[in-house]
């Protein structure tokens, strides 16, 4: 473990203490016994002195206070507050969700597992959040912010609570009734106003996991592996715009906060390089390398820092099942723990479920919604949207657009062709006060019941899906693209693709592990099913193009002249 390294490793200065399972309160760096039956699993309350101190703690909830002078501060087990104070501070929290603050100098401030926050402070720091999803807030000076794994939350502009110590931080949390990283990102910021992000640059890594990010003035953002969300602002200084370095169209989105009741209008232009140029009013907020011909100013979703309004809300949910509907603008929305039911409308929305077993209609836009943990519904609506279950086995429904879907883990159910009506499903639901698991059998059972009436398939935008591992189930509409991922698994397609339509294509099927299957109306009668092939085709290479009565229905690519009619499934819809 890093604290014990660090004990083998580190010189204590003549002018400090080692702190382990004391209480020492005063200046002359002499280290004084706790009372009589303290020990290394009580919480500890730990103060250093003016020098160089080390201070650990141990396996309880502890509160440690590094005083002047540079020194190391180890939380080790259990719920901590660590503070570094004055100095250039190493400030670990080790194991358990732990708060730390590296005070003014420049600090290493490092969360361990858990799901931490760490406060930079003023100084150049280096900040790491490890794994789990932590809150990292720079503060003034040149920091660099590293998320690490987990679906962290890092805020490079100045804000309220940047300089915060640890006890101002969590009394800020409870003034909030707020505990939770992302909580404190939506209600406790304090965002710096318009033009008035005058602190230094910082850089910023989300690592893996799904990532929020809040860029200042000269800020750079690499959102690393996952769905990453990239917010900028107004507070963005003319002439010192951001930078965002790996956006991807299919999976992050970049959004752009304004004070006041006039929206300003968005450009976004090509650089002559390649690189997507974002301008507020004609002044330019930030530059999204490689992403000219990938980005539009529809791309941005605009949000108003103002609450409950026609232009977006930022809406959190609790532990517990929550009902949270957005607004007509673009809105954030997380579910948090529980089953949660997450509606919005128009706007470009991101929408998160978070733990539980949660239902999300995302409605008219372009929209990126997570599912996160459990066993997740989601309906994508108009626009071209963004749909990711997560883990667990996932219900997922496109709605019109070019979708991009990803079922991830999880034996997945996944609609990219047919007709429910869903939109009354979750007004109904909101209506009688249902939750998230309501919704989630009603939705499954109507998605098992075969009888999709797949005659109202008439989007040809086509989409992408990406079963992800497990044994998933896909039903696949015009022009879709799919690739079913590990596992055994079915995908289908239906009688709705006419002559002249184009068809679907599987780009991975495995032919003895997946089923191929193709549905007919209930009073249908059955077509001739035949097979075309790729010129050169050979036994295991080329493609096979699936006829009914000569139309083309689907492309299976890869599988060469191996695969015949006899690989189709022919099934008979209930209705």
């Amino acid at each position: 473990m890093l604290g014990y390294l660090l004990l083998a490793l580190l010189g204590v200065g003549a002018a400090g203490g080692l702190l382990f399972g004391l209480d020492d309160n005063n200046d002359n760096g002499a280290s004084t016994p706790d009372t009589p039956g303290d020990g290394p699993d009580d919480n500890e309350t730990l103060q250093g002195t003016d020098g160089s101190d080390l201070l650990q703690g141990a396996i309880g909830d502890d509160i440690l206070e590094g005083g002047n002078g540079d020194d190391r501060l180890i939380g080790l087990g259990g719920n901590d507050q660590v503070s570094g104070d004055a100095g250039e501070d190493h400030v670990s929290g080790d194991d358990g969700d732990d708060i730390l603050a590296g005070g003014a100098g420049d600090d290493g401030i490092y969360g361990g597992s858990g799901g931490d926050i760490a406060l930079g402070g003023a100084g150049n720091d280096d900040i790491w959040g490890g794994s789990n999803a932590d809150l990292l807030i720079g503060g003034e000076g040149a920091d660099t912010m590293n998320g690490s794994s987990g679906d962290d939350v890092l805020i490079g502009t100045q804000t309220d609570l940047a300089d915060s110590s640890v006890g101002d931080f969590t009394a800020s949390l409870d003034s909030n009734a707020a505990t939770d990283p992302a909580q404190a990102f939506l209600t406790s910021l304090g965002l710096s106003g318009t033009g008035a992000d005058g602190d230094a640059g910082d850089h910023m890594n989300g690592g893996t996991g799904d990532d929020q990010m809040l860029l200042g003035s000269e800020d750079s953002a690499i959102g690393g592996d996952g769905a990453d969300s990239f917010t900028l602002g107004d507070w963005i200084q003319d002439g010192r715009a951001a930078e965002i370095t790996d956006y991807d169209p299919t999976e992050d989105q970049i959004a752009f906060t304004y004070e006041g009741d006039t929206a300003p209008e968005l450009t976004v232009t090509d650089d002559g390089t390649g690189n997507a140029v974002i301008s507020a009013d004609g002044q330019i907020i930030a530059t999204v390398n490689g992403a000219a011909d990938t980005i539009t100013a529809d791309d941005v979703a605009m949000l108003q820092y103002t609450q409950n309004n026609a232009t977006g809300d930022a809406l959190e949910g609790s532990d517990t099942s929550d009902n949270l509907a957005g607004t007509e603008g673009a809105d954030i929305i997380n579910g948090q723990g529980g089953g949660d039911l997450i509606q919005s409308y128009a706007g470009n929305d991101i929408l998160r479920g978070n733990d539980g077993d949660d239902a999300i209609s995302a409605g008219e836009g372009d929209d990126r919604a997570f599912g996160n943990e459990g066993d997740d519904a989601m309906i994508g609506g108009a626009g071209n949207d963004f749909l990711r279950g997560g883990a667990d086995g996932d219900a997922i429904i496109d709605g019109t657009g070019a979708d991009t879907i990803h079922g991830d883990t999880g034996d997945d159910v996944i609609i990219s062709s047919g007709y429910l009506d869903e939109a009354a499903m979750f007004d109904e639901a909101m209506g009688q006060a249902m939750t998230a698991t309501d919704i989630n059998v009603a939705y499954l059972a109507t998605l098992n019941a075969a009888n999709l009436d797949f005659s109202q398939d008439t989007d040809q935008q086509g989409d992408m899906v990406f079963g992800g591992t497990g044994d998933d189930a896909i039903v696949a509409g015009l022009n879709d693209t799919v690739s079913g991922g590990s596992g055994a698994d079915t995908i289908g397609v239906s009688d709705a693709l006419a002559a002249g339509d184009g068809p679907a294509a599987v780009t991975d099927f495995e032919p003895g592990e997946d089923t191929l299957v193709y549905s007919i109306g209930a009073q249908a009668q059955a077509p001739l099913i035949s097979v075309a092939y790729s010129p050169g085709a050979t036994a295991t290479s080329g493609d096979a193009t699936v006829l009914a009565n000569g139309n083309p229905v689907i492309v299976v690519q890869g599988v060469g002249t191996s695969f015949t009619a006899s690989d189709v499934t022919l099934t008979q819809r209930s209705a």
